[in-house]
């Protein structure tokens, strides 16, 4: 295969909500209370101390942040928390699109079949709903292989 048929791309996997240094936070609701967590920001897990509940995250400017996830209830209910994993994606793949990106009309869960692979690991793909689109290295993390795939 060549450089443009396979690809080695980082994925974002959902994990559960038992915290591991290397998460990744995607915060819908942030929580400028608990020393500048904004809306629609992302995070890093730097340390979790599983005895006083406590987790520490490095904000994207690269604050770090140390507080409680269940007195922050609401911020924590409303974030989605990713590992980032290595998958292997090639030209002809089947994918599933786990994450919205409304300006290039992608809802989450959206099904297509990888056309291209670009030396940056953009991703063409061509939708079951009969769109091409374009997915960014950034966008294209937030896929998986979509050949069994629940709804």
């Amino acid at each position: 295969m060549t450089r443009a048929d396979y690809s080695e791309v980082n994925v974002y996997q959902d994990a559960p909500r038992e915290f591991a240094t290397g998460d990744r936070l995607q915060y819908r609701l942030g929580s400028l209370s608990l020393g500048g967590i904004r809306n629609n920001s992302v995070a890093i897990v730097v340390a979790t101390d599983s005895k006083t509940n406590q987790l520490t995250v490095q904000t994207s400017v690269g604050d770090e942040i140390t507080y409680n996830p269940q007195l922050a209830k609401d911020m924590t209910a409303r974030s989605s928390v990713y590992r980032v994993e290595q998958r292997e994606i090639a030209t002809g793949d089947r994918i599933q699109i786990n994450e919205s990106y409304p300006k290039q009309c992608i809802r989450k869960g959206d099904l297509g079949t990888v056309t291209a692979i670009g030396d940056t690991n953009d991703l063409d793909i061509r939708l079951d709903k009969g769109k091409s689109v374009q997915l960014n290295q950034e966008q294209a993390q937030h896929v998986e292989h979509g050949y069994a795939v629940q709804n």
